[in-house]
This record gives structure tokens, C-alpha cells and sequence, in this order.
């Protein structure tokens, strides 16, 4: 008489690393922020210690990409499995506004049987997740599952019975740290808001203006020419700033 195999006790969740927002195309197929792959080698460097023997990812560009980095890191294989999507499919639209994207995630909890964003309701988004979670436990001893922020939110607050919209907000605590965090606060994915968001971008181009007045005092030129060009440095750097950190996606 055979037995089945029993299936994996634990599992790794890990949301994909930060995007470049793309609305001309679905958000399925955003690639990752240039600069993200740091981020993750950083995951990966402490997942040693946990022994994962498997990588299980969701199918979309983003997922895939934060994957393969773990992957070709800890040496592990790795497949998608189409459970692990985000919820609402491509039918969710970008939403620019924070405040509004929020109000229509609290919304899409508040409704678990309803249809809220894009063609799927929490309830069938978490019951489809968890379906890919015990087909990786089944799989793996110990895997590791790449997926997005609405339904691994959804999946963890059913399993911890907690509320949903407080895991997704999880990602907000830090909301108002001081200046000189704006750059952990930026590579944390934390929402901005516009006070902090101009802070951040005037802040970045101070330093390269300052230096560049110095340099062209120390060059001889004139002191009104070294102001025009400093300010000149500091303005463009501020706007270029100003348009990155806008451009976080939401999920």
C-alpha cells in the first residue's frame, strides 16, 4: 500500500520587486525598475537559512523577473503556475492616484463576493491562489511563492484571520518618514505623498548644485555665472526626481 507524500508544512511568500509604470501597457508585462535586481540579491542573500528547494512564480513579467533573480542565486529551479496572478486580471486599469487606488482596494475587500476590480472578487482570487500554494507544497519541501500584492494579502489575512486591507497596507507603515529615510522610504515601495515626494526630488539635486557652484568659484568664473548653472543643475535634477518617484506602480 502506497502513501502520499505529505505536503510541505511551510512556505516563503514574496511580492515582486518594484516596477516602472507602463500605462500603455497591462500591468502583466511592466518590467522591473532599473536598479530592483539589487533589492532582491538583498532578499536573497537571507533566505539561505530556510532551506527553500523550489521556486513557484506568478506568470506576469514582473513576477518571472523577481524569480529568476532569487533563483539564479540560491541555484533553485523555478516554474510559473497561473494560480498566482494578480487579482482582477488584466481588466484592472492603472490608476495614477494613490488615495483613489487605495479606495478601491478597501472597497475590494470590504466586498469579498463581489466584483470590485477588474473580473474576479477577492474570494474566487484567494481560492485560485491558494490552489497554486497546495500544488508548490505538494511539489517542494519548502517553497517559495512569487506573486503580487492584492491576492497574497487576501490569501494571508483568510489563513491568519486577519483583516486583508491591513496586510495590503503593511506596505505603508512608514508613511512620513523623515527626509533623510526618503531614500529606504523610496526603495521600500512605500506610498509617497506630494509634500514628501517634492521634498525628496529637491533634495536630490541640492548636493550636485552645491558642488558645481564650488567648482566654478574654484575655476574663477563669476559668481553670478556659478549661481545661473548651480540653479540650472539643481532645478533639472529636482524635476527628473520629481518624475521618478511618481512613477511607482501599484502592483
Amino acid at each position: 500500500m502506497q502513501h502520499e507524500e505529505p505536503l510541505a508544512s511551510r512556505i516563503l511568500l514574496v511580492r515582486h520587486a518594484m516596477t516602472v509604470v507602463d500605462a500603455g501597457r497591462s500591468s502583466r508585462e511592466w518590467d522591473l525598475e532599473e536598479g530592483a535586481w539589487r533589492d532582491v540579491l538583498s532578499l536573497a542573500a537571507h533566505l539561505g537559512p530556510f532551506n527553500v528547494d523550489g521556486i513557484i512564480t506568478s506568470p506576469e513579467r514582473k513576477a518571472v523577473a523577481t524569480a529568476g533573480i532569487i533563483a539564479t542565486e540560491l541555484r533553485l529551479p523555478v516554474v510559473a503556475d497561473p494560480a498566482l496572478h494578480e487579482q482582477g486580471g488584466e481588466a484592472v486599469p492603472w490608476i495614477r492616484s494613490e488615495r483613489v487606488f487605495r479606495e478601491a482596494v478597501a472597497r475590494h475587500f470590504a466586498w469579498p463576493t463581489g466584483v470590485v476590480l477588474g473580473n474576479e472578487s477577492s474570494d474566487d482570487a484567494v481560492k485560485r491562489f491558494g490552489a497554486g500554494v497546495q500544488r508548490a507544497r505538494a511539489r517542494y519541501r519548502f517553497p517559495l511563492l512569487v506573486g503580487h500584492g492584492r491576492v497574497m494579502s487576501g490569501f494571508i489575512a483568510r489563513i491568519a484571520d486577519t483583516e486583508p486591507m491591513e496586510v495590503w497596507d503593511a506596505r505603508c507603515v512608514r508613511c512620513g518618514v523623515p527626509e533623510q529615510d526618503m531614500a529606504t522610504y523610496w526603495r521600500e515601495g512605500n506610498a509617497m505623498t506630494t509634500s514628501a515626494r517634492l521634498a525628496a526630488a529637491i533634495s536630490s539635486g541640492m548636493i550636485p548644485a552645491i558642488v558645481a557652484f564650488v567648482v566654478l568659484i574654484v575655476a574663477d568664473s563669476s559668481v553670478n555665472a556659478a549661481i545661473v548653472a548651480a540653479l540650472i543643475i539643481w532645478i533639472g535634477l529636482a524635476a527628473a526626481m520629481w518624475v521618478r518617484f511618481g512613477r511607482r506602480g501599484h502592483v
